[in-house]
C-alpha cells in the first residue's frame, strides 16, 4: 500500500481532491479556536480535541490529526492552515493528555479513528470530507483508521510511519528494536506518570470526601 501527497490526497490508487476551491485559496480568513470539544467514542469514552477553523459561514473541509504527543503542539500548524480555508481538529488520542481512557498503543486506533473521523464530518462548519495527516505514530492512527473506511475519510498522508508493526520499525529482522522502543516510549513516560498522579490524588480525595460523610 502507497501513500503519498502530490497536491492531492492519493489512497490506495483512489485519488480524490481535497482542496479548497480557487476563492479560498487566494484568501486569507481569520481563525476561531474551540479548545477541548469533547467526541464520544463508541464505547462511552470521551476524547477532545482543539477545533480551529476559518471564520465564516461557509462549509470547509476537515484535516484531522490524531495524536499521543499533545495537541498543543500542532496549534502552529492548524492556525495556518485554517487561514487557507480549512478546518483543523487535532485530537489527543484516548488515554493520552486531554482525553480520557487508558492509551495502550495501536490498540484502539481503528476503532477511535472511525469514530472521530465520523464525529469530525459532522461538525458545524464541515463540508462532510475529512483528510487525516502527521508523521510517525500519527502516521500509524491514519493507516489504522483507513483500514476501518470510515465513510467521511477522503485521504490520509503519513509520513515516516509504517504499515509492518514486525519489521522495519519496531523491529528489525525479527529482533526487538530495544533501543528505539525504549527511547520512545521514555518520551511518553511523563505524561503517563503525571495522568497516574493526578488520579491518585483524586483517588484519595474521594476516599477522603466519602469517609468524612
Amino acid at each position: 500500500m502507497r501513500v503519498f501527497a502530490r497536491g492531492l490526497l492519493v489512497f490506495a490508487g483512489l485519488e480524490v481532491t481535497f482542496a479548497p476551491n480557487a476563492a479560498w485559496a487566494t484568501e486569507s480568513y481569520p481563525v476561531m479556536i474551540e479548545y477541548g470539544v469533547v467526541a464520544k467514542m463508541r464505547d462511552g469514552t470521551t476524547l477532545r480535541a482543539d477545533v480551529y477553523r476559518p471564520e465564516a459561514e461557509d462549509p470547509f473541509p476537515v484535516l484531522l490529526e490524531r495524536t499521543p504527543y499533545d495537541k498543543r503542539t500542532s496549534a502552529k500548524f492548524a492556525v495556518k492552515a485554517a487561514t487557507r480555508g480549512y478546518m483543523v481538529v487535532v485530537q489527543d488520542v484516548r488515554g493520552r493528555y486531554s482525553s480520557d481512557g487508558e492509551w495502550y498503543p495501536f490498540r484502539n486506533e481503528s476503532n477511535d479513528g472511525y469514530d472521530t473521523v465520523e464525529w469530525a464530518a459532522a461538525l458545524p462548519h464541515s463540508n462532510g470530507k475529512v483528510g487525516m495527516f502527521g508523521g510517525s505514530y500519527v502516521g500509524a492512527t491514519q493507516m489504522l483508521t483507513a483500514i476501518a473506511h470510515p465513510p467521511h475519510l477522503t485521504g490520509v498522508c503519513p509520513v515516516v510511519t509504517a504499515s509492518n508493526y514486525h519489521e522495519g520499525w519496531t523491529y528489525q529482522g525479527g529482533a526487538f528494536e530495544q533501543w528505539f522502543n525504549e527511547s520512545w516510549t521514555s518520551g511518553l513516560a511523563q505524561d503517563t506518570f503525571s495522568r497516574s498522579v493526578v488520579e491518585k490524588h483524586n483517588c484519595a480525595k474521594r476516599n477522603l470526601e466519602a469517609s468524612a460523610h
